[in-house]
């Protein structure tokens, strides 16, 4: 049997005030380096807002998630994050690929006649 004196409660005591302090310091126990901005936590409201956003056939996008969850990160930030669970992130192209044969069957497609 586990015997555990009262001193050592008293001392651990103050440390878990509440349920949610104790799960965020179980995700960065063992870790050294910076604390991560987004915990476990987080990732399953961004995981959870992915499958919303897909199943409503809506492109999932860093600014989107940040400003549906209301996240006070930056947007690199939520790409890396995504990245590290496997989902696939990548910018959108800026610019539309114009070949001389694409500008000219757009201008037959606007051209009446």
């Amino acid at each position: 049997m586990l015997q555990i004196y009262p001193e050592t409660l008293i001392c651990l005591a103050p440390q878990f005030r509440t349920s949610s302090e104790m799960i965020m310091k179980n995700d960065y126990e063992l870790k050294s380096g910076p604390k991560k901005k987004l915990n476990s936590r987080y990732l399953t409201r961004i995981k959870r807002e992915i499958s919303i956003l897909k199943s409503k056939n809506q492109r999932v996008t860093a600014p989107k998630l940040k400003y549906k969850l209301q996240l006070n990160v930056n947007e690199r930030t939520i790409q890396r994050r995504l990245k590290e669970i496997n989902f696939s992130y990548r910018n959108a192209p800026k610019l539309f690929p114009s070949r001389k044969e694409h500008r000219e069957k757009r201008m037959k497609r606007t051209t009446p006649g």
